[in-house]
């Protein structure tokens, strides 16, 4: 992982400006411009990038052929049609349908349309995968079996009404009736859940590897690097399941009455359940788009990065091909390998080689940790403890959070004159000498969290104080979430914490501490840097006086880029750089994060309207809610940005539009 450099000056070589670090004890404050009043600590919105959970994330887009072989699957989702088997990988045993087929006449058969249903159907798909290969056999005619059975009509010089008829079935040599018999067949047995340990995948079973979890050989390494990053990055794993023999979820999971294509990865062993408490398989249902409705799940955006980084694919996206659909599965807790063998090895040769990128996840610097949680980063808590302070714990919760950590972190807080929180807070970790990358200012409690922290919040949802996070208390602030609005992650998230009002005690930093880093250059008049305009988003190929705001900021932060005002290579090159340095998205887009971080002042790009999403439209809702308006700033343009534009366009005397136009915009300060 690129490693971030320490805050640096950010240099102006024309004019000799520095702009400094302003560092006071538990305040992480913004760089500051001389000339121009530093914003009081209060009004940094509290949050972190990297705790950030998108209840309704967007598919990335498929890779193609060329991410494919470049193995670059970063910036888009790796899935093949079809199962396993097809991409290359080893045939299972499989249960069968024991049949019994009687042959009819035409006279007798009964046509199937859509909505017909049993084993009838599961023989027509067997027979349709000859004109269309990768058609699920469920044993459901829907519209997928219509489609393939229009394309075997084509092909057989047959009129192509998707309506199996006698003579259908005549061209497709199925004029019989099927019947189910015993099942399941010898050497199957059915456990309740699967078919693990059955006799007849005893020599399928031993090929397994077994090591955290039980996969595929070919993908071992894979599923195993996919997990150490999500350990390294402090995500708890409380639950983390692979191979279990059994058809989807959604069809019926002992296989019964329908085929094989319908077997799951997990058979494979090649998916991986994490977390599936916190995080059901569930049916979305929405009036006009399933597909964007909030999901329950609490898994962070920086995990579907590093899924992808390992190529695997997310169970929130394989039921949305396209918007619209008022009804999808959502399954947030699965995340499987839909690659090929060849491919598999390519991202394990990459992904391990000495030097390689490694996926970006939360380091200590990023995250405000508390009694429950795991992983890499609470050993560096332990490890920045000073050694009196360290507590004596088994070997096994050298990387958890455990009640005996708080107390002690707590203890050593009450010593150095720090609000005795007993969490990794901000204040705790910049007088241990890190640099925070946050402005969290409550955990983000989850299952199996502790402490005074859920104290806090079971008092807030009116439940049983027990300071310990169990299903009742995430479910109880689910249904709390719901109702006021929010996504339903089951978690403290940013949003959450500050819409309860739940925060740590944080010191009052004296006036003596403050100590304004001092860069060596000559002293600046009165007036400070001139102030760096630029449009949210901005991004390759544009030209303007954003992208020569952009230029000059980069240079000042030590990435030399001449001032043409266009956005060519060498604008993005340097860009990328300043992003890697700074633990940024790579993007040929300069987002409100990295705009900011370069002290450029951030305007929209106009006009601004309903239904957009995005930095311009965060900017705007900034933007009202500065001049008093109640607005909630998520993002999306919806009715109460609107409504609130409406009110303020009456308010300054300007022309109602609901959109904002460069009149708006002047109005408010741009």
């Amino acid at each position: 992982m690129l490693q971030r450099p320490a805050p640096r000056l950010r240099r102006r070589a024309a004019t000799g400006v520095a702009v400094g670090l302003l560092v006071t004890m538990g305040t992480m404050w913004a760089p500051h411009t001389p000339g121009v009043p530093a914003a009081d600590a209060s009004t940094v919105e509290p949050g972190s990038a990297m705790s950030a959970i998108t209840s309704a994330p967007v598919r990335p887009p498929l890779c193609t052929e060329e991410q494919i072989a470049a193995v670059d699957f970063d910036n888009c989702a790796l899935m093949f049609d079809g199962n396993p088997t097809d991409h290359g990988f080893p045939a299972p045993p499989f249960p069968g349908n024991q049949f019994i087929i009687t042959p009819v006449t035409a006279d007798e058969w009964t046509p199937l349309t859509v909505g017909a249903s049993g084993p009838i159907v599961t023989v027509l798909q067997e027979k349709l995968k000859a004109t269309t290969p990768l058609i699920t056999q469920d044993g459901k005619f829907g519209s997928q079996t219509a489609t393939a059975v229009k394309k075997a009509q084509e092909t057989l010089s047959l009129p192509q009404t998707g309506v199996v008829d006698a003579a259908t079935a005549a061209a497709l040599d199925m004029l019989v009736r099927a019947e189910l018999g015993a099942y399941p067949p010898p050497g199957f047995v059915w456990t309740g859940n699967d078919y693990n340990n059955s006799p007849a995948l005893a020599e399928w079973e031993k090929r397994l590897v077994r090591g955290t979890v039980r996969t595929d050989p070919i993908a071992s390494a894979l599923f195993e690097g996919f997990l150490a990053d999500l350990r390294r990055g402090t995500f708890r794993l409380d639950q983390a399941g692979t191979y279990s023999f059994r058809c989807t979820a959604t069809t019926v999971r002992n296989c019964k009455g329908i085929g094989m294509s319908s077997l799951s990865y997990h058979a494979w062993g090649l998916a991986v359940d994490v977390n599936y408490t916190a995080n059901p398989l569930q049916q979305v249902y929405h009036s006009t788009d399933a597909c964007a409705a909030n999901v329950k799940m609490n898994i962070p955006d920086w995990v579907l990065k590093t899924a992808q980084h390992w190529g695997m694919f997310w169970g929130g996206w394989y039921s949305c091909p396209k918007a619209g659909q008022r009804s999808v599965f959502k399954d947030p807790h699965h995340f499987e390998f839909r690659g090929t063998p060849a491919t598999a090895a390519a991202i394990i040769a990459k992904n391990s080689a000495e030097g390689a990128a490694r996926a970006w996840v939360p380091e200590l610097e990023d995250l405000l940790l508390s009694c429950g949680d795991r992983g890499a980063s609470v050993l560096r808590i332990r490890e920045l403890l000073p050694a009196d302070y360290r507590p004596t714990e088994v070997a096994s919760a050298q990387t958890t959070f455990t009640a005996t950590l708080a107390a002690s972190i707590a203890k050593w807080q009450a010593d150095n004159n720090l609000p005795a929180t007993g969490a990794f807070d901000a204040a705790t970790a910049t007088a241990l000498g890190l640099t925070v990358r946050h402005t969290e200012v409550f955990p983000v409690l989850h299952l199996n969290s502790c402490g005074d922290a859920v104290k806090a919040l079971q008092t807030k949802l009116g439940l049983t104080v027990t300071g310990t996070f169990g299903t009742t208390t995430m479910n109880t602030l689910r249904s709390w979430q719901l109702s006021n609005r929010l996504p339903p992650t089951g978690v403290t998230d940013t949003r959450t914490s500050r819409a309860l009002g739940l925060a740590l005690a944080t010191p009052e930093p004296p006036p003596s501490t403050t100590v304004p880093v001092s860069s060596g250059d000559p002293p600046t008049d009165s007036t400070g840097p001139p102030i760096l305009r630029a449009a949210i988003p901005l991004s390759f190929g544009a030209r303007n006086a954003s992208v020569s705001a952009l230029q000059r900021a980069l240079t000042a932060a030590g990435y030399v880029t001449p001032v043409t005002g266009r956005f060519g290579t060498t604008t993005l090159r340097n860009l990328r750089a300043f992003q890697a340095a700074n633990k940024l998205r790579l993007s040929s887009t300069v987002s409100l994060g990295a705009a900011q971080l370069l002290g450029l002042t951030p305007t929209p790009k106009l006009p601004v309207r309903y239904g957009q999403t995005g930095d311009q439209v965060r900017l705007v809702q900034r933007a009202l809610r500065d001049r008093g308006v109640n607005l909630r700033v998520d993002g999306r343009f919806g009715w109460a940005t609107r409504r609130a534009v409406i009110a303020f366009q009456r308010s300054a005397g300007i022309k109602v539009t609901a959109i904002v136009d460069s009149a708006t915009a002047r109005a408010l300060g741009w």
